[in-house]
């Protein structure tokens, strides 16, 4: 099969090789890099609001990744977290907490910021914790997430830690080496990948047959893609059961398997006929 990674040159390299592990092959096309768009008074500012049994809320890998590297370069004390209540959305941005020695207090089933708010605010009731919050993460992050714990009486802050832009140069010379043909799966793992992928390539519909899949992962990232069905026409979309690098490959591998068994039932009823 013919499977197109989008994404930035981080993800789609370690989706690449989630890919090769289940046999599959993919071409990389990199859409999108990481701005660090924090300045130090402003996450100085965020870091001021964390307080012992407050919410730290982390929405994504990058944000995680960003937020150490943040407090390295202005060397703020990582234990100004602990004694906080860490919440997290996603096992990716879990499992890249862990690498960093910490494990999320509040995780919810429903990988959505949504559910993530909800998780939260029940988590406080039982707790009887601290209605105080401050998320790190992308500029572009849901606003969802503010609206239902403000909603629910909590003091929230958003401190932007990073925000995701074009990368303009990798996708001219995606599309110089005559890259641009029709694929069976295309993967998206943000929706603001999405609205680069649709906005900065020259003709995005010319990727997409009657037969191509797309693969995502989140709710939010779908939402997106449900957008631009007036320039794909009528195409499946799938979300990963596990919102990683693992469950986008084992989404796309069990895709692929589908569609070779429909193909096979086909022909096996034609012979019948």
């Amino acid at each position: 099969k013919s499977i197109l990674i989008t994404g930035t040159a981080t993800h789609t390299e370690k989706l690449s090789k989630e890919l090769k592990k289940l046999g599959l092959h993919g071409k990389k096309l990199i859409l999108s890099k990481i701005n660090i768009s924090t300045c130090e008074q402003e996450l100085a500012k965020g870091i001021e609001k964390v307080e012992n049994g407050c919410y730290t809320i982390f929405t994504s890998p990058n944000g995680v990744d960003v937020f150490f590297n943040l407090l390295k370069r202005y060397e703020i004390d990582v234990r100004k977290i602990y004694g906080t209540r860490i919440a997290a959305v996603g096992s990716g941005t879990c499992e890249k907490l862990r690498n960093y020695g910490l494990i999320p207090d509040v995780v919810p089933k429903k990988y959505t910021v949504e559910e993530l708010a909800k998780a939260i605010a029940e988590d406080c009731r039982k707790k009887v914790g601290a209605k105080s919050a401050v998320a790190f993460r992308s500029a572009q992050g849901s606003k969802s997430l503010e609206e239902i714990l403000t909603k629910d009486g909590f003091d929230f802050t958003d401190v932007s830690t990073y925000s995701v832009g074009a990368d303009k140069d990798a996708i001219e010379n995606f599309e110089k080496n005559g890259a641009e043909k029709k694929y069976s799966r295309i993967t998206f793992s943000s929706g603001s990948g999405v609205k680069i992928f649709f906005e900065e390539m020259k003709n995005p519909q010319n990727f997409f047959s009657q037969d191509t899949v797309v693969i995502c992962i989140g709710e939010e990232t779908k939402k997106q893609i449900e957008k631009y069905r007036g320039l794909t026409g009528n195409m499946k979309i799938i979300t990963a059961d596990n919102f990683s690098c693992k469950g986008l490959a084992k989404a796309v591998k069990e895709s692929c398997y589908e569609q070779k068994q429909k193909i096979k039932t086909e022909q096996h009823n034609e012979k019948s006929c």
